[in-house]
């Protein structure tokens, strides 16, 4: 309910150093989130695995890189994950916007919520902290781009992407 599983099997493996666990909200950029050592040379099944406790709510995508001894690397085939928790509870409209982002949650009983949009660096653009069930932001003044909008309420992080015109 809270985190993402990801295991994958080797039947064998050969000059492998380590495997790099990546993850994307939309398939394109890429975040490595944990890193594996590899068996080396091995002619026997391994299994590996990592929890991610950080999952967003909606869709989000993993990969593996293996990374050889000598640098030389393969990704794996990317493998969507749709992660919803406190995500049924929030509506975030319109998307695409232009000029005004509504974020409404159930929040029945009041808990402090905090509502955060990011750019594509990772750096807060905008942020407004409160108790109530909806929230506006006045986006206008944004440059048209990809955006992620964070809602945190209860100690639960939910994540969305929203794509300003």
């Amino acid at each position: 309910e809270k985190e993402v599983n990801v295991s994958w099997k080797t039947s064998a493996e050969l000059n492998s150093d380590y495997f790099n666990v990546e993850k994307s909200l939309d398939g394109i950029n890429w975040t490595v989130i944990s890193t594996i050592k590899g068996a080396g040379n091995s002619e026997s099944i391994s299994e590996y695995g990592i929890v991610d406790a950080n999952p967003v709510n909606g869709l989000q995508y993993y990969r593996l890189k293996q990374v050889d001894f000598n640098g030389q690397f393969e990704y794996s085939t990317i493998v969507p994950v749709k992660f919803s928790g406190l995500a049924d509870k929030i509506n975030i409209f319109p998307s695409p916007a232009t000029t005004t982002l509504n974020v409404s949650l159930n929040n029945q009983d009041n808990s402090d919520v905090s509502v955060n949009i990011y750019n594509a660096l990772g750096q807060v653009v905008m942020s407004i902290n409160g108790t109530q069930s909806t929230f506006t932001f006045d986006i206008a003044e944004l440059k048209a781009g990809i955006y992620v909008v964070e809602v945190v309420c209860n100690g639960e992080l939910t994540q969305s992407k929203l794509i300003k015109n």
